[in-house]
């Protein structure tokens, strides 16, 4: 199998049904079915498109014209040893621990038009005082939220865990889509949400590059975070409403 690997990516063969997805600043959204999904200069995806199986020495002269610039052989099969992974070349699996789910375009765009007043300054610090306001509420009730937890994992110890787990999810969700949220409302483009089966994490893939001011930048970041102080005082307050083993986990 690694000899297999090896001749491949000596010959390397581009797979058939590439999806190509042109974005803002010369950037190209690539994927395909049994490959992970990149973001690469729209230069790198035309020299990609040269992988028709022919040695990598030959294809030097013609990536060196598409890209503009001299490549040397070396960092060519660099470059493709990087991509390989991802399962772009037939014959070489796919061993990105990323595995697409769904595409958040349509959700970014109507949050992004309809709900404009969402990243207004006065709503940051609404959020702000929304955390603040949970972090009295749950010190104020510690010492009930304490013993509730004791008494739901004493009593369910492994279901406690595996529904935490399951209710994560939906949170979890939630936190990436905030940051997509903010990617599109400053330009940005967002292409996918996915998993790491490394270790069942979220993640939301993104064309960052209009975000330049770092403002932008530094929202972003926030996104999922303000996100997260408005899951946590609802569910807070559905816990402190109606306690139960329920609205506990």
């Amino acid at each position: 199998r690694p000899r297999a690997r090896s001749a491949c990516a000596r010959a390397p063969v581009l797979r058939e049904g590439m999806i190509y997805r042109p974005l803002v600043d010369g950037r190209v959204y690539m994927y395909h079915p049994r490959s992970a999904s990149q973001i690469l200069d729209a230069r790198a995806v035309a020299a990609l498109q040269l992988c028709r199986g022919q040695s990598l020495s030959g294809m030097v002269p013609e990536v060196c014209a598409v890209m503009d610039c001299d490549v040397t052989l070396e960092e060519w099969q660099g470059f493709l040893d990087r991509i390989a992974r991802s399962g772009f070349f037939e014959g070489i699996a796919n061993r990105d621990p990323r595995r697409r789910l769904f595409d958040p375009g349509p959700i970014i765009e109507f949050v992004t038009e309809k709900g404009r007043w969402l990243f207004s300054t006065p709503i940051v610090v609404l959020l702000f005082g929304v955390l603040a306001a949970s972090l009295v509420q749950l010190g104020f009730h510690w010492e009930t939220f304490v013993n509730a937890v004791e008494s739901a994992t004493g009593m369910h110890p492994f279901l406690s865990v595996f529904l935490f787990y399951l209710c994560f999810v939906p949170v979890g969700l939630l936190h990436e889509l905030g940051h997509g949220a903010v990617c599109g409302r400053f330009g940005g483009e967002v292409l996918e949400v996915g998993v790491w089966v490394d270790s069942a994490n979220l993640y939301v893939s993104s064309n960052k590059a209009p975000l330049t001011t770092a403002r932008a930048r530094i929202i972003y970041l926030a996104g999922g975070v303000f996100m997260d102080m408005l899951v946590f005082f609802l569910l807070l307050n559905i816990w402190l409403r109606w306690p139960s083993y329920g609205t506990l986990i």
